[in-house]
């Protein structure tokens, strides 16, 4: 089909360079990821994520609104889990590394935030809850 040889042709064939100040360096290939700012990234990021987003859901751990489970977000690169308990989020993550493991994502962990809406929650509880070992 057209569309994927156009995909092909913008992605296979990616390159960029670094400047800074006044110099450059040469030319290199870019083989993974998704073009940062192109109107296409964004729905190709909702195409590769939308399986991680559909066995989050089959859990059903996470928020709910009614009888609709909450538990995840994404828009962009970004993701947000929802969770009503440590376990329920640890257990989230752990879904969410098993899938970066098996589609070769690499979730960075230093862009990580934990907001916490609740003062019931033992906040010492929070040292085990990690993300790709970090």
């Amino acid at each position: 089909p057209l569309v994927i040889r156009f995909l092909m042709n913008v992605y296979i064939f990616s390159t960029a360079s670094v400047k800074w100040n006044n110099c450059e360096s040469e030319t290199f290939s870019i083989n993974n990821g998704v073009k940062q700012g192109a109107i296409i990234s964004a729905p190709l990021f909702a195409i590769y994520i939308d399986p991680l987003l559909s066995k989050l859901k089959v859990v059903r751990e996470g928020c709910h609104i009614g009888n609709i489970c909450t538990n995840a977000f994404a828009y962009a690169d970004d993701i947000v889990l929802l969770s009503p308990s440590c376990t329920a989020l640890r257990n989230l993550i752990g879904i969410c590394e098993t899938y970066a493991n098996e589609y070769e994502i690499k979730f960075n962990p230093d862009k990580c935030t934990l907001l916490i809406f609740s003062d019931l929650i033992n906040v010492n509880n929070l040292v085990n809850i990690m993300l790709c070992g970090n």
